[in-house]
């Protein structure tokens, strides 16, 4: 008879554990998210620059990808010998650039409205 009362323990330890087990990857998350945050802040207020590397993940790019923008002046940079820096003002612009901004279907739609209504502009006149 002593069998039921053992299941019953064995069910709630395991429920316990569970539970606990759930909070502590709760907590890890919370923790997570507040080092993403701090890291980001220190970023944005320690340093108006960052280097390559620090740039290229701040964009969640390659290096490559970076070194490619920056060769063909798609994005501004600052030469000290060897080493590149970039404004995180540059970063956030260019990121933030209408050329990169790619529009929503309403306003497609309402852009080929508009077209659709505008009446041609005739460059020869009429006698």
């Amino acid at each position: 008879m002593s069998l039921p009362t053992e299941t019953n323990d064995n069910a709630s330890c395991i429920d316990n554990f569970s539970k606990q087990l759930d909070e502590l990857k709760l907590s890890a998350l919370q923790v997570q998210v507040l080092l993403a945050s701090l890291k980001g802040e220190i970023i944005s207020t320690k340093r108006v620059y960052l280097n390559t590397v620090e740039a290229a993940h701040y964009l969640a790019i390659s290096v490559n990808t970076l070194r490619a923008y920056s060769s063909r002046n798609i994005l501004p940079y600052y030469k000290l010998g060897k080493l590149s820096y970039f404004l995180i003002e540059d970063l956030d612009n260019m990121v933030l650039s209408k050329n990169n901004r790619v529009k929503s279907v309403a306003e497609l739609h309402t852009e080929a409205l508009t077209m659709a209504t505008c009446k041609p502009i005739n460059s020869k006149k009429s006698k």
